[in-house]
């Protein structure tokens, strides 16, 4: 039988993991930015005038701690730009915890010129019911994304996109084997109709799922390359995780496994409100 810990035994244990690390003069990534922010806070002169954030919704709130404490409370202190709908990680922390206010100060912008409609569209029906939540003091994320043309096809809940493309395609599985088939069967099709295979994009929640995508794919004869740090040395099919394609562009992506529970959960989506 299993029994639970006491709450202190839980405590301790966390305790001991992260300060034996510190013992042995080893720090992660987090520590270091803590241990930058602790620096920074006592000084009365701060390194710097301003400060501009991009991506801001992949940073964890000891970077937020950081940057605070590395420009003194001003106007124009701070230009701040994320999108919480493009969040790769789950780090959600309202701003204003780390004395960085907004309110008042932020803009949404509403056009977007880099995604297609039909592509927002199926994006938007993803979040739909999550809520989306602030991007930081340069830009602020509406909380509504559920799916709403009223009288412009090209409106969705306020974005706005003047590209247009095909629809996006489902196509169900009963298995994984079935889902490669499927995938490769798209991929060649892609091919044979003149797309070259850098330009088609295979992306994937996990890694052990991205290496056998890549096998099904070599397997069937098709030209592929997993991207890794480096860059990409052939002109194969580029097969990645969704967290390695981020900022990437390609003319045909193809999605494995958006089923229930492979894509991320309601509550990793929505965002707490600073």
């Amino acid at each position: 039988m299993y029994n639970t810990p006491p709450a202190w035994a839980t405590a301790e244990a966390i305790e001991e993991h992260v300060s034996a690390p510190a013992q042995r003069n080893e720090h992660t990534f987090l520590s270091l930015a803590q241990h930058a922010a602790q620096y920074l806070a006592a000084r009365k002169v701060k390194p710097y005038q301003h400060v501009i954030v991009d991506e801001s919704q992949d940073l964890h709130e000891a970077h937020w701690r950081r940057l605070r404490a590395a420009v003194p409370e001003q106007p124009n202190d701070m230009f701040i730009v994320g999108d919480q709908h493009q969040r790769i990680y789950d780090r959600r922390s309202a701003l204003s915890k780390v004395g960085i206010r907004i309110t008042g100060r932020s803009k949404q912008p509403r056009i977007n010129y880099r995604t297609p409609h039909e592509v927002m569209a199926w994006s938007l029906m993803l979040l739909d019911g999550a809520g989306g939540g602030t991007g930081g003091g340069g830009v602020e994320v509406g909380a509504g994304a559920a799916v709403d043309e009223g009288d412009d096809p090209l409106h969705f809940a306020g974005y706005h996109s003047f590209m247009r493309g095909p629809t996006p395609t489902i196509y169900e599985a009963r298995s994984r084997a079935d889902q490669r088939k499927a995938l490769v069967k798209v991929v060649t099709q892609w091919i044979d109709d003149g797309v070259q295979p850098a330009e088609i994009g295979v992306a994937a929640r996990k890694t052990a799922e991205v290496n056998a995508l890549y096998n099904a794919l070599d397997a069937a004869g098709v030209p592929v390359e997993k991207l890794a740090k480096c860059k990409p040395r052939s002109n194969g099919v580029r097969v990645a995780t969704m967290h390695r394609t981020k900022r990437l562009e390609f003319r045909c992506v193809a999605i494995d496994d958006v089923s229930l529970g492979e894509l991320e959960r309601n509550s990793a989506l929505a965002t707490p409100p600073s």
